[in-house]
């Protein structure tokens, strides 16, 4: 990816004009290359930072266990631009499981557009969406 199209997606991803979909759309797009050899499942976590907006963060690991979702925890890739800020100003009362719901549901059109390249970072890959402290759904 070249250094214009790498500014311009980290851009979108911070400006607050953009709709929540966009946002992630746009930080899916700037980390969606190909993952390094062996990694079978991506983990999309979701979290409150100090400040009280929500953040997404992105891994991939070598291992995935359906009964154990610490697989979740081991980090072997980690792109370039990890993390990007979701926070608009019509989120600020949001219960958790909508914000989860619609992260859910964004990835999940995304992935149904972009997956199915080879060289898409989801491509083959199971992927996993949830809070950090909670439960994961898997949306592949």
């Amino acid at each position: 990816m070249n250094l214009i199209h790498y500014l311009k997606n980290i851009f979108k991803c911070k400006s607050s004009d953009n709709t929540f979909d966009e946002r992630i759309f746009a930080w899916l797009e700037a980390v969606d290359n190909p993952a390094p050899e062996g990694i079978t499942a991506i983990y999309i976590g979701i979290f409150e930072s100090e400040d009280s907006t929500y953040m997404l963060h992105l891994a991939g690991s070598r291992h995935y266990d359906e009964n154990d979702e610490d697989w979740a925890c081991d980090e072997d890739f980690v792109p370039e631009q990890q993390y990007t800020e979701l926070y608009t100003k019509d989120m600020k009362d949001t219960e958790w499981e909508s914000i989860l719901n619609a992260v859910v549901s964004a990835v999940s059109r995304y992935l149904k557009t972009k997956a199915d390249s080879p060289s898409s970072l989801f491509h083959g890959k199971i992927v996993a969406v949830g809070f950090d402290d909670g439960n994961l759904v898997r949306v592949q």
